[in-house]
C-alpha cells in the first residue's frame, strides 16, 4: 500500500522526556549510544496510553513494544522496519521518536560492523526514512542532530579502521558496508568534510588500506582491479560503485556543501597525495608493496583518474533515480 501523503513535520504535545541515571558500561559502542541519549535528555520508556504515533500499516503493536523498551534492550528487527515506515510517511510523535531513535542507531551500527545480518532490511528503510522524515533538518534540535551526525561519522570511521586486507571477492564482502555508508551519509548532513578529512589523513592502517581500496576504483578497469575481484554471475562482487547509496533512496543527491568539499578534495593531485600518505602509513606492513603497486599504476592512468574524479562529482550531484544509467567516462 502506498501513502496518500508525505509528512515530515514533528508534533509532540505530551513530552515524556526525563533525566534518568546513566547505565555503567565500558563498551565504546554502548558509550556512544549513551551520549546520544544524553543529548536527547535521557528519554524514558513511554506508557502505552502515551503513544499516539500513527502506524503506517495500521497495526500499532510494534509501537507499543518499542515504547516500553528499556535503554539496554535490543529492538526486534521487524519492529524497527515497521517504525522506519511510520516516521517516513506519518507525522512524527517526537517524544517516542527520541526514545526509539537510539535503538535505530544501535541497529544501524550493528549492520555497519556486521553487514548482511538481522538488521539489513531495517537499514534499507532507515536511510530513506531519515531523509523523507526531514529528521536532521526539522525533527531534531540542532544539538541533537549534531550528536547523531557525530555518532554516525565516528561509527563509519571505526568501521574503516577495522580494515585489515586489500583483496576482496563476492558481493558479501564486508568492505562494501563502509563504502555505502560513506556515500549515503553525504545525503543526510552537510558535514561530511569532517569524516572525509579524518579518513584522508590516514592516521591508522585501516584508513590507509581503505584509501587504497577507494583509489583502486578510480584507477583500474572493473575487470582488472587487483583489490576487488571482477563481478561474477555466481557470487556478484566487483569494485564498489562510488555513487551507490544504501537503501531505497530516490530523487536524492549529495548536499551542496558536501559537493563543494568533494570538488576540492577528489582531484588527481588529491588522490596521488592520498596514496603517498597511505603508503607511508603502511611502512613495514605486509600489504605495503601491494598498495605501492596501485600508486605506481596511477601514473599510467592519469586521464582515467581525471575522468573518474569528475564522474564521481557529477553523479553524486545528480538525483539518484538515474544511478543505474551512470557509467564511467
Amino acid at each position: 500500500m502506498r501513502p496518500s501523503s508525505s509528512r515530515g513535520a514533528t508534533s509532540s504535545s505530551n513530552s515524556s522526556i526525563v533525566v534518568t541515571a546513566d547505565l555503567t558500561t565500558t563498551n565504546p559502542a554502548a558509550d556512544s549510544i549513551l551520549a546520544i541519549r544524553r543529548a536527547f535528555g535521557n528519554p524514558r520508556p513511554l506508557a502505552a496510553d502515551d503513544v499516539w504515533q500513527k502506524p503506517f500499516d495500521y497495526d500499532s503493536a510494534h509501537l507499543h513494544r518499542l515504547a516500553v523498551l528499556e535503554p539496554d534492550a535490543d529492538a526486534e528487527p521487524d519492529d524497527l522496519v515497521a517504525y522506519a515506515l511510520d516516521f517516513k510517511y506519518e507525522q512524527i510523535q517526537k517524544d517516542l521518536f527520541l526514545h526509539v531513535l537510539p535503538f535505530c542507531l544501535r541497529a544501524w551500527q550493528e549492520d555497519l560492523t556486521s553487514p548482511f545480518g538481522r538488521y539489513e532490511t531495517f537499514v534499507d528503510e532507515f536511510y530513506p526514512a531519515l531523509i523523507r522524515g526531514s529528521v536532521f533538518d526539522r525533527v531534531l534540535a540542532p544539538p541533537q542532530a549534531a550528536a547523531v551526525g557525530e555518532f554516525m561519522r565516528s561509527a563509519i570511521l571505526s568501521r574503516i579502521d577495522d580494515e585489515q586486507k586489500l583483496s576482496h571477492k563476492g558481493s558479501k564482502a564486508p568492505v562494501y558496508a563502509w563504502f555505502h555508508a560513506l556515500s549515503t551519509y553525504g545525503l543526510l548532513r552537510a558535514d561530511i568534510d569532517q569524516l572525509w578529512s579524518a579518513w584522508w589523513a590516514v592516521e591508522t592502517e585501516g584508513r590507509a588500506l581503505a584509501a587504497v581500496q577507494y583509489a583502486s576504483c578510480l584507477i583500474y578497469d572493473e575487470t582488472a582491479n587487483p583489490v576487488f575481484d571482477a563481478w561474477t554471475r555466481e557470487h556478484g562482487g566487483g569494485p564498489p560503485c562510488l555513487w551507490h547509496y544504501r537503501g531505497h533512496v530516490l530523487e536524492e543527491c549529495w548536499r551542496p556543501e558536501n559537493l563543494e568539499m568533494l570538488a576540492r578534495e577528489l582531484t588527481p593531485d588529491g588522490v596521488r597525495a592520498l596514496l603517498d600518505r597511505a603508503i607511508a602509513r603502511l611502512a613495514g606492513h605486509p600489504l605495503r608493496d601491494k598498495a605501492a603497486s596501485v600508486r605506481f599504476r596511477l601514473d599510467a592512468r592519469t586521464q582515467t583518474l581525471t575522468n573518474r574524479c569528475a564522474d564521481v562529482q557529477r553523479y553524486l550531484a545528480t538525483p539518484n533515480e538515474a544511478e543505474y544509467s551512470f557509467q564511467w567516462s
